[in-house]
């Protein structure tokens, strides 16, 4: 993969945490969470085809954090919002976020991306 196209898959999560933040602000605590999910995803994305050299297409946080090595404890608060991909966005997956878990959420995916940029 170009070095141009890895670099968007970071860039794209920067722009997903800055939508959680927007829909947070806005009481959006749903649409919040996908993007805060997602942010931490494109992250773990960008350091996995960093690592090597292919994309997985996967939304699965906990298999991207291990085949990254992402640390236990971050690790750990990804397996928290993993979920949210699903309860974000379809009836029936729970999808009832507190402000709490929503802030939670992004601040995880803040310290994902950090992760991937420095560590990555």
């Amino acid at each position: 993969m170009a070095t141009d196209d890895v670099k968007e898959w970071i860039l794209k999560a920067e722009k997903d945490i800055k939508a959680a933040v927007y829909l947070l602000d806005g009481g959006f605590l749903e649409g919040a969470a996908f993007h805060a999910q997602q942010a931490a995803e494109k992250a773990l994305k960008y350091a996995y085809i960093r690592k090597t050299g292919k994309l997985k297409k996967v939304h699965d946080l906990v298999f991207l954090a291990k085949e990254v090595g992402l640390d236990g404890a971050l690790a750990e608060k990804c397996s928290k919002i993993d979920p949210f991909y699903a309860e974000s966005r379809y009836p029936g997956f729970g999808g009832d976020f507190s402000r709490e878990d929503v802030e939670n959420a992004v601040q995880t995916a803040n310290e994902v991306i950090k992760w991937a940029r420095t560590k990555a």
